[in-house]
């Protein structure tokens, strides 16, 4: 899944950034592009983990710790 994970942010990265930077003329919206990339990411794995914590698995494992 990781491999995965990595290659699709490869292809999704430059197809997003590339016609950003071309509309805007400036290579740093290439960075902007890729932090809220970041951002979107971690919010992903916040929510998941919020998830797997609240799950009836995730409080069976707490209360046996």
């Amino acid at each position: 899944m990781a491999t995965t994970a990595f290659n699709v942010g490869a292809v999704l990265g430059p197809f997003a950034a590339g016609p950003l930077v071309d509309r805007t003329d400036r290579p740093a919206t290439a960075l902007w592009c890729s932090a809220a990339f970041t951002a979107a990411a971690v919010g992903v794995v916040l929510v998941g983990h919020r998830r797997r914590a609240t799950s009836e698995a995730g409080q069976v494992r707490a209360e046996t710790r």
